[in-house]
């Protein structure tokens, strides 16, 4: 999909993108997981060109994108409902990438959607 076309649309936050394999993440995917005219930037699918050494916050959320940290942090928040005080302040003394990890772990074992 998206043969032919130069310029499209972030299906995320509606940015106009080069229809690239350096600025759109879903650039000859195949089956292609969105309509014609659509596809996802680097500030939104991730950029996976971001060093792994670089432990910081602000590289990780780089490398997993806004549509990534929109659904980690909104679980996050799920979790410290859920969680009695000391298991809240456990979770609060995490680093990000833990919670992350955590997170990931919970939906991969279907406790968390």
């Amino acid at each position: 999909m998206n043969e032919g076309l130069d310029v499209i649309v972030c299906a995320y936050c509606g940015r106009l993108i080069r229809n690239t394999p350096t600025a759109n993440i879903s650039y000859a995917q195949v089956p292609y997981p969105h309509d014609d005219g659509y596809g996802y930037c680097r500030e939104c699918g991730g950029d996976p060109t971001v060093p792994t050494d670089d432990h910081s916050i602000a590289a990780l959320k780089k490398r997993l994108g806004s549509m990534a940290i929109s659904f980690y942090e909104a679980r996050f928040e799920v979790l410290r409902q859920a969680l009695s005080p000391s298991n809240a302040a456990k979770f609060e003394a995490m680093s990000y990438a833990k919670k992350i990890a955590l997170v990931t772990r919970l939906v991969e074992q279907g406790t968390m959607i």
